[in-house]
């Protein structure tokens, strides 16, 4: 019983240390520090990264607009960690939620939740075009299941 809870511990364990590297990463705009799996899906509001590499490409102009992350809470469950951020861009403070999938000390697949429509009117884009854009892939399954 002892070493069944002792293993459990160290698991989440891993997947905190995992995603807290990542967050780091991030708020420091270091691609090279990212913890993706070559093969990871990352879907956010406004694009789908397929790959670390089109992930750590997308990095550059993300961190332009950022100014800080604040880690507000990081639940783990798992291989899965829901992480809880407060992050402060140019545009204004937007709350942000990731859930984080990973296997092997990898993220293998992120899911983000937040408001894109700070960044959405700063940057011009015509609103009704964006949204049925959205609209239209929010809609389609991007993962299977068993990804998340």
């Amino acid at each position: 019983m002892l070493e069944c809870l002792l293993a459990r511990n160290l698991a989440v364990l891993n997947v905190l240390q995992v995603v807290e590297k990542y967050i780091d990463a991030v708020r420091r705009g270091d691609a090279s520090a990212l913890p993706l799996h070559r093969d990871a899906v990352c879907v956010f509001p406004l694009n789908t990264y397929r790959g670390s590499a089109s992930f750590a490409a997308a990095l550059n102009a993300f961190t332009k607009i950022v100014r800080n992350i604040k880690v507000i809470r990081l639940i783990v469950d798992g291989e899965h960690c829901v992480a809880i951020l407060e992050i402060d861009t140019v545009h204004g403070e937007i709350p942000f939620a990731e859930h984080i999938h990973v296997i092997d000390g990898e993220i293998v697949a992120i899911r983000a939740y937040y408001d894109p429509r700070p960044i959405l009117a700063a940057s011009g884009t015509d609103k009704r075009k964006r949204v049925a854009q959205l609209l239209r892939t929010a809609y389609l399954p991007v993962m299977s299941r068993d990804v998340f």
